[in-house]
């Protein structure tokens, strides 16, 4: 892809004439590592210069030195000046260097807008004209779908009206899986944010996932798990993809976290358009019907159903023993209903399937969500000390898991979505620094937002237009058919198992390569990115009262 396409962060406007900006008599070798998104003021804002030695902190502005620091040894943190004001700064010395970075107040609530405004590329069935970057693009896939295979209530070759949502990633696939944990996790971080519905951004991009969902559940209650074509679509804008769409199966995992994801839409819009809350409700207690006459796993899965679509179940790749039952999914179902509904046999089957630990939260294991939201709740509190306890645990875990690691980064498990476990590990410290106010995690979830922009083995923002070194060759079907990249996109990051045959095997967090044809490590996906806003959110209000999780 033509890098010239990608949008040019801000920090490639400062001028070149710029002291700062002058290279040092000596070549430079090394870089410092530092966050490209920025930092706030007054933080504990680490960076990681990759030599020993000393370093000068260096106003690009002015060009006058602010501050001296120095590593005592190679890739050691260092802790920038906590009075620090707001301004932009390069670190350098004759060996090393850092881009140029800014520290404002305004720098995650800038990086949470780009990375929200990403999901309006992702519109299925919707015209874009965008006043940011210029692209405009028609409406598309306005005739989905088409049911795959008889069931109780359609035959093969019935059509429903599945437009709408949210395409899941870089191709044109759309998935329940995916689009509940999506939902979900822009309204917490409403929450986090002390906004609700009638001025939160975040809410309405909610509500494109959540609308969609309810289109796609059964008459009986169950939903259809997934839309997508026979084929992976070819090199083309989505108008011009002319495949036949087809509506998969139902699924009791997929069926559960709709229901979740319902149940707690129907919480938080309550007070602002009671009757759409009122039909979210009804769509997960009817959701909740189903899955009661349906008391194990069962997922409608034929031959095929995945040859153009991902398939969001246990398959070669996605081994985790939670994707071998559906507990989890029912647990958080039955965590959000209840805090919605107040209703006791809701808290009964969560109470009797409480999960037995802690676990990020995504689409093969949701459950840390009802537990967060049980706890925050105060309705439970003969549970609160319990579920507490397994928070605090976990993140004991994770804090040594960081402090072994390279750039403090807890995440162990490089494999397809790792930037997604990343961002999540900072979310679950975030959530340990909620409950005990120590500022160690709050520290160590801030190491992992530092990892997704810059602070990594290849010195490189993982996501789309933020930052003066950030991924440029994005895997978007669109984006490439068209020579755009759509800024604000997080990439899955490095991936041990490289299944597109691109980047190395096997090299934990070094197994990525900025490559477009690599879908394994380079491709931006709609849960991905709302684990990053996630974060971001919770960063900026450490210390606020959750209200969206909480709220009744």
């Amino acid at each position: 892809m033509n890098s010239k396409a990608r949008m040019l962060p801000l920090a490639l406007l400062i001028p070149t004439v710029m002291a700062a900006d002058a290279p040092p008599s000596v070549a430079v070798d090394g870089v410092v590592r530092v966050n490209q998104a920025g930092y706030l003021p007054g933080q504990t804002n680490m960076v990681f210069p990759q030599f020993a030695g000393k370093l000068e902190l260096i106003d690009v502005v002015s060009g006058k030195t602010v501050a001296q620091l120095k590593a005592e040894q190679a890739n050691q943190p260092l802790q920038l000046p906590t009075s620090l004001p707001s301004g932009w700064y390069q670190l350098q010395s004759e060996q090393q260097r850092s881009v140029v970075f800014e520290v404002s107040d305004s720098v995650l609530d800038t990086t949470l807008e780009t990375m929200l405004r990403a999901y309006r590329y992702q519109h299925a069935g919707k015209p874009i004209r965008d006043p940011h970057s210029g692209v405009q693009r028609p409406p598309a896939h306005l005739q989905d779908g088409v049911i795959a295979h008889d069931d109780p209530f359609h035959q093969a070759g019935d059509s429903i009206d599945g437009s709408g949502g949210w395409y899941d990633a870089g191709d044109y696939g759309k998935y329940i899986a995916t689009t509940a944990i999506t939902a979900a996790r822009l309204m917490d971080a409403a929450g986090d944010k002390q906004q609700g519905p009638e001025q939160s951004p975040l809410l309405q991009e909610a509500l494109v996932g959540l609308n969609w969902m309810t289109q796609m559940q059964r008459q009986d209650g169950a939903f259809y798990r997934k839309i997508g074509a026979k084929k992976w679509p070819d090199l083309v804008p989505p108008h011009l993809d002319r495949q036949t769409r087809y509506v998969y199966g139902v699924a009791t995992p997929d069926t559960a976290k709709a229901v979740a994801a319902l149940a707690q839409a129907a919480r938080i819009y309550q007070d602002w358009d009671q009757q759409r809350a009122a039909e979210f409700l009804e769509h997960a207690e009817q959701g909740w019907k189903w899955l009661e006459q349906q008391p194990v796993q069962a997922i409608n899965w034929h031959p095929g159903d995945d040859g153009g679509s991902g398939p969001y179940m246990y398959n070669k790749w996605d081994t985790q023993a939670s994707l071998q039952h559906d507990e989890d999914d029912r647990f958080w179902a039955a965590a959000e209903l209840y805090l919605t509904t107040l209703k006791p046999q809701y808290l009964s089957y969560a109470v009797a399937h409480m999960p037995a630990s802690v676990g990020i939260y995504e689409w093969k294991d949701p459950s840390v969500l009802g537990m967060w939201h049980l706890l925050l709740s105060g309705n439970v509190d003969a549970l609160s000390d319990q579920i507490q306890l397994k928070f605090e645990s976990h993140c004991q875990l994770l804090r040594n898991n960081a402090y072994n690691s390279e750039f403090q980064v807890s995440n162990q498990r490089f494999i397809w979505g790792s930037n997604k476990m990343v961002a999540e590990e900072g979310i679950l410290f975030g959530y340990c620094y909620r409950l005990t106010q120590n500022r160690e995690y709050l520290q160590l979830a801030w190491s992992q937002w530092n990892y997704l922009f810059g602070v990594n083995p290849f010195n490189l923002s993982y996501v789309t237009g933020i930052g003066q070194n950030a991924v440029q060759n994005l895997h978007h079907i669109w984006g490439r058919a068209v020579n755009f990249v759509p800024p604000g996109m997080m990439v899955g990051g490095p991936n041990q198992d490289a299944q597109a045959g691109f980047a190395p095997k096997a090299q934990g967090m070094r197994s990525y390569i900025d490559e477009a044809k690599d879908y394994s490590v380079n491709e931006f996906a709609i849960d991905y990115n709302a684990s990053a806003i996630g974060l971001a959110a919770l960063l900026a209000n450490p210390d606020a009262v959750q209200l969206a999780a909480a709220q009744r």
